[in-house]
């Protein structure tokens, strides 16, 4: 619980969230900026790692690359879902239309075009 302005309200619990992206740098910038707004972050630059990270450690959301250098990522996407059941977030470089089918037949919530528009990004984040 939190105090405002006098009365109390229940605190929003931090979301977990991993990001997954072999672009290092755009991993790292969209993880030092929901860590910075209090998101509890981890960061996996292949489609192996994120599976190894997503066992271990629970995250409310994946935010996920689609083409990933080492596995497809709607491939991640299923192995992810068959242990735990995070809101996965797509996000592809293309706006080809097979992508989002894909995504969707994977398990995937939404699918946003990179760069994410960092208020769509936020509100399905809070929203997991």
């Amino acid at each position: 619980m939190v105090r405002v302005g006098g009365s109390i309200v229940p605190h929003e619990p931090v979301k977990r969230v991993l990001f997954v992206d072999d672009d290092e740098d755009v991993a790292g910038l969209l993880a030092a900026f929901y860590q910075s707004t209090g998101c509890d972050v981890r960061v996996a630059t292949s489609g192996s790692a994120a599976i190894a990270v997503a066992l271990d450690w629970r995250a409310d959301v994946v935010v996920l690359d689609l083409r990933l250098g080492d596995r497809d990522g709607c491939d991640v996407a299923r192995r992810i879902l068959a242990s735990s059941a995070p809101r996965i977030v797509a996000l592809t470089g293309s706006d080809d239309d097979d992508d989002g089918a894909r995504a969707l037949a994977a398990g995937c919530c939404d699918l946003l075009v990179k760069p994410p528009r960092l208020d769509v990004l936020t509100r399905l984040i809070a929203d997991a």
